[in-house]
């Protein structure tokens, strides 16, 4: 993935993708998932800013879901975990 040409305008953003390409060379677990953590607050500050170009906002996402994979948090949103969530259900009730 490329980074936004005006990535000088957020620094947040180069941090974010130094910290990611950290995290997939890092050989012990716990440092993966530290780096992975960094590399997702620092592309987060970028997405939620609204003074962002949407090229960054989607580099920063790409960079927010590869961090996310690393850290194990994407699993917690997969299918057949959310099928397991109980929710209360919101029928329509007749008397």
């Amino acid at each position: 993935m490329k980074l936004p040409d005006r990535n000088h305008r957020f620094p947040s953003l180069t941090q974010a993708w130094q910290d990611l390409n950290t995290a997939m060379a890092v050989a012990d677990e716990h440092g993966r998932v530290q780096y992975a953590h960094a590399a997702k607050d620092y592309a987060a500050e970028v997405a939620c800013d609204p003074q962002s170009s949407l090229e960054e906002k989607v580099a920063a996402r790409s960079i927010m879901v590869k961090a996310m994979g690393i850290t194990g948090e994407l699993s917690k949103f997969s299918r057949s975990n959310q099928a397991g969530i109980a929710t209360s259900s919101f029928g329509i009730e007749i008397d």
